[in-house]
């Protein structure tokens, strides 16, 4: 009988002692791979990646947030990768966006796709990503005319009022550690679409510690790329003690605002801000630089970046290109002058400094639109039986080389009344007449509509 109890007094404590530490990560682990490795369940265990977190980095995910680590900021085992939606409403009249707010997580060194689809109140749609320095952004879209500038802007054009087009915004990261938010906006709109992004750097970054790091002037731990500093001692690379604090140093010159007023002063030296949420930093020992006040030039910062790129408020040209605002070629290479017919501006114009500078009323790149030109119709007819009807004689090769940059649009019936638009008459081999109507929209760019039925003449 005594030998029974002591059995099952024995069994008690173990099970017992076995319920207390299921799932308690041992908060002496150096590393969150001990940590996950050595706890079971793991979906209870948690590492805190907050750089300024002080207490024990291990433990319960609970014990963690009431220690003051935020819950995005705990690592758990096989946490989750992707895209998280957080606002997504149905598209309506007022809200030409969606989603309109998503959290997402990339490893490093990794890319990721989100999608967003914005709806047009008009014939084209115009947006405008602003982004930090360690997010890269790239933007492609389902729409048939898209432009997308490194500068941020997007445009779709050739649209039909209430369309539905479809985008893919493609973040990168770099660096450990890396978060920063991403906004895609409308201009003169409240409406935007904003991403917060994290970079991952998982638990074989939390092994990488390297304690009284030179790259922490000795005075902290450099942990996941990033110091954490010692107790009295701030800033970025741990450099300077609280008691050191002077900002006149922050000043560019005697009286003038600190950091330019354009960031904080901690030990002598200016923390850059932005300009706005998510935008680019200033940058600079006093925060006196910025990438984005440049001369433009037709509509683009230096000319855009095949020409040049804006430093520190001023425009760095790229070879083959001079000015204030990159705006002068300096070889003598015609190439960019050069119409489809292979003439120079089409024999409507001067190439001066590798840009067409077009006669009377021609325009466009390479001086071959002219909108108010009575033989435009002939221009464009041949172009549009190939294009609609698939008739003429014009190749498909020759079709799609010569044609495209009209971006002719097929509708049910063209509006012959438009006074801002053209009208077109012809008739095709088969006796059939069509019509189609062509002008400039808001921006200056060439339209064309076709009617995508032929007026045939009845048989007798």
């Amino acid at each position: 009988m005594i030998n029974s109890c002591i059995k099952i007094l024995c069994l008690y404590i173990f099970f017992n002692n076995l319920h207390q530490t299921d799932g308690v990560c041992d908060s002496s682990s150096e590393t969150c791979n001990e940590c996950f490795t050595n706890n079971e369940p793991q979906d209870q265990c948690g590492w805190c990646k907050q750089m300024n977190f002080t207490q024990a980095r291990c433990g319960r995910i609970s014990e963690l947030q009431t220690s003051g680590c935020p819950r995005d900021r705990i690592e758990v085992k096989d946490a989750g990768l992707g895209t998280t939606l957080r606002r997504n409403e149905d598209l309506s009249p007022l809200i030409p966006i969606r989603p309109q707010s998503a959290l997402t997580i990339i490893p490093v060194n990794s890319a990721r796709s989100i999608q967003f689809e914005m709806r047009a109140v008009k014939r084209w749609l115009t947006f405008r990503v602003s982004n930090p320095r360690n997010i890269q952004v790239e933007v492609t879209s389902s729409c048939s005319r898209f432009r997308w500038r490194n500068n941020g802007r997007g445009r779709c054009s050739r649209l039909t009022v209430g369309q539905t087009v479809n985008f893919s915004l493609i973040l990168r990261t770099e660096d450990c550690g890396t978060s920063g938010r991403v906004i895609v906006s409308i201009p003169r709109s409240s409406q935007k679409f904003v991403v917060d992004v994290e970079s991952l750097c998982g638990c074989e970054c939390s092994k990488r510690v390297t304690y009284g790091a030179p790259q922490c002037s000795t005075n902290g731990n450099l942990v996941c790329g990033q110091c954490e500093c010692n107790e009295g001692y701030v800033g970025r690379y741990c450099f300077c003690h609280e008691m050191e604090d002077n900002p006149e140093r922050c000043r560019e010159r005697p009286g003038g605002a600190i950091c330019s007023n354009r960031g904080s002063c901690t030990c002598g030296f200016c923390g850059c801000g932005s300009r706005a949420p998510g935008a680019d930093l200033f940058y600079g020992r006093f925060c006196e630089c910025d990438d984005y006040s440049c001369s433009y030039f037709n509509g683009r910062i230096c000319g855009g970046p095949e020409r040049g790129n804006c430093r520190c408020g001023r425009c760095v040209c790229n070879s083959g290109y001079s000015g204030e605002m990159c705006e002068l070629v300096t070889s003598s290479s015609t190439a960019s002058c050069r119409a489809l017919n292979g003439e120079i501006c089409n024999g409507k114009g001067d190439c001066i400094y590798g840009r067409c500078r077009c006669s009377s009323v021609y325009m466009g790149p390479t001086c071959e639109d002219c909108p108010t030109c009575n033989g435009q119709c002939a221009v464009l007819k041949d172009c549009v039986r190939c294009t609609i009807f698939r008739s003429g004689p014009l190749s498909d090769e020759q079709c799609y080389r010569q044609c495209r940059i009209y971006g002719i649009q097929p509708v049910d019936a063209v509006n012959e009344y438009d006074p801002a638009m053209k009208l077109c008459m012809f008739v095709d081999d088969d006796s059939c007449q069509y019509r189609f109507v062509y002008g400039l929209d808001e921006d200056g760019e060439l339209v064309v509509s076709a009617g995508r039925t032929k007026i045939c003449p009845r048989s007798a």
